[in-house]
């Protein structure tokens, strides 16, 4: 008995085989448990602010600072190496709030678009596919991602802005979310500064408590304003790093 006969079967031999039972089929499927989550975000437009908030939130988690040629300050991602599955719990958040605001949206639209979303998903995948191979983050990929976090910012403050536009035009006050309202930390305080700053604002205390607002987070006008003026005291002395 030579080699010959043990030879593996041919890729013509498993498409004949595959196509004996006839042409490909499908069922219909079954709904998924998206439906119940769309359903939650159509009946209280704020949870769905709180989710797109939160997974954008998770995200910023694994994000760092840093300043270019000592004047241009973006985000980047960092500690992605490898198959990072942090990294891929991230991007599969980005997909889902995607796919069941795109269901939402068709039923009833709302100001945010699905493409703020899949921005910063294809901007942070290709942040980490630049780590992974051992490339340097550059400016001009920095600062995409940037604004992409940025114009994601700005579209839960519009549809933060619609939410309670429609509760009034209905005669009703915006349903409040069942969530309990947190102390904001110093670094959320820092953070809402930072970000307030990057939309070429000045970081006031009352801006600042708006922005903490849409994270749930509250601070007393003191905290505020000793946080604030420490943030402020902190960049002046110490400027770029």
């Amino acid at each position: 008995m030579n080699d010959e006969e043990f030879d593996e079967p041919s890729e013509e031999y498993f498409e004949r085989t595959l196509n004996e039972s006839g042409p490909p089929t499908i069922r219909a499927p079954e709904p998924s448990d998206r439906a119940n989550k769309v359903a939650t975000w159509l009946a209280d437009p704020s949870v769905m602010l709180a989710d797109l908030t939160e997974t954008l939130n998770l995200m910023l988690k694994s994000c760092r600072r840093r300043y270019f040629d000592g004047i241009v300050h973006e985000l980047i991602p960092e500690k992605f190496k490898g198959k990072n599955l942090w990294a891929l719990w991230i991007t599969w958040g980005f997909s889902k709030d995607a796919e069941q605001l795109a269901i939402r949206n068709s039923i009833e639209s709302t100001p945010f678009p699905v493409d703020a979303i899949r921005e910063v998903q294809r901007q942070f995948d290709h942040c980490v596919s630049e780590i992974n191979h051992g490339n340097p983050i550059n400016l001009a990929t920095a600062h995409t991602f940037t604004d992409g976090i940025k114009k994601y910012e700005h579209h839960l403050q519009i549809l933060a802005d619609w939410i309670e536009s429609r509760a009034i035009f209905r005669g009703k006050k915006a349903k409040q979310t069942k969530r309990q309202t947190k102390t904001a930390s110093k670094q959320e305080i820092r953070d809402a500064a930072y970000s307030i700053f990057r939309q070429d604002e000045t970081p006031t205390k009352e801006r600042v408590r708006e922005y903490l607002r849409t994270l749930n987070r509250t601070a007393s006008t003191d905290r505020l304003q000793a946080e604030l003026y420490e943030w402020r005291k902190e960049r002046r002395k110490n400027g770029p790093q």
